[in-house]
């Protein structure tokens, strides 16, 4: 085996991984709501003082589920053709970047310091455009010698 070939098998694990993960978070969130069905944390953080409106955004947070879902899935269906999905994982990474600096936009550093979003952002903002060129390098035609 050489080593782009092991470079695209690793790569395949890691980003089959993450496409099983965020089919996790999507299927949470789609299926339960803003009240999520747990699968994270059963800790109640809020509370419904308005139900009509809880309803509406609550529809719509099970609609962004149901994105998440299908990104995970094409994610894990990309693991089996990367050539084929190339643009489309490109695609994922890039909105994956975005969603990255938007989550940003809380402007709450006492929140984005602490580990478990600062971990999230790291894999956003960091790790999606490693991706995106790692991706690449195991794409690109083998240079001949002369």
């Amino acid at each position: 085996m050489n080593h782009t070939n092991i470079s695209a098998t690793i790569f395949r694990v890691i980003v089959g991984l993450l496409g099983c993960y965020v089919v996790f978070l999507g299927l949470n969130n789609a299926l339960g709501g803003l009240h999520t069905l747990g699968w994270m944390s059963n800790i109640t953080y809020f509370e419904v003082i308005h139900t009509e409106k809880f309803l509406e955004v609550d529809s719509h947070y099970r609609f962004y589920g149901g994105i998440w879902t299908a990104i995970g899935l094409f994610i894990v269906l990309a693991m089996t053709n990367l050539k084929k999905y190339q643009s489309g994982l490109n695609l994922v990474f890039t909105i994956i970047f975005i969603g990255g600096f938007a989550r940003s936009s809380q402007m709450n550093i006492d929140v984005i310091l602490t580990s478990k979003i600062l971990g999230l952002l790291f894999i956003e903002i960091i790790c999606m455009p490693l991706l995106f060129l790692w991706l690449a390098k195991i794409l690109q035609p083998a240079k001949e010698s002369n």
